[in-house]
């Protein structure tokens, strides 16, 4: 009802479409969130465009489509003018390349996270993943000198 009434205030509708979209992504209803977070997707620049702009490439990642999701963020990244979103937008594209297999990139996109992003939030969530990355090759460091012994 709201969306439909010509007199509902901007930002009720995008406020209403984020509720939608939120509510869509729990229930793991991704078509509906798609569908809300493109309309905001071509609102003017605002927090509600830089948290649909985020959750499009997250759809894309969840669906299984890398390439898209990348390209998604890159091309999202111009249009982001929340700190937030902009953080977590290259969170999700370290998880890109580390799905794709690229480590390095991965641990690189990570770390400048963790060194330029001031939130206490994601500059863990970052610093977690880096770790793991970090864990990982040290794992394989390990095997490859017992091998190199043996």
């Amino acid at each position: 009802m709201l969306l439909a009434d010509e007199k509902t205030e901007v930002f009720q509708k995008q406020e209403t479409r984020l509720l939608i979209a939120r509510s869509a992504m729990i229930q793991n209803n991704l078509s509906l969130a798609k569908q809300q977070y493109g309309i905001l997707a071509q609102e003017n620049k605002s927090e509600a465009k830089s948290e649909a702009l985020y959750q499009l490439a997250f759809i894309e990642y969840k669906e299984g489509d890398m390439e898209k999701a990348e390209k998604q963020i890159f091309n999202m990244l111009v249009n982001i003018t929340d700190d937030y979103w902009l953080a977590k937008s290259y969170i999700l594209l370290g998880d890109i390349y580390l799905e794709k297999g690229n480590s390095f990139q991965a641990k690189h996109t990570y770390l400048s996270i963790m060194e330029n992003y001031d939130g206490e939030e994601l500059k863990n969530e970052a610093t977690q993943k880096y770790n793991l990355i970090i864990e990982q090759e040290n794992k394989e460091k390990e095997k490859t000198i017992k091998e190199e012994e043996d």
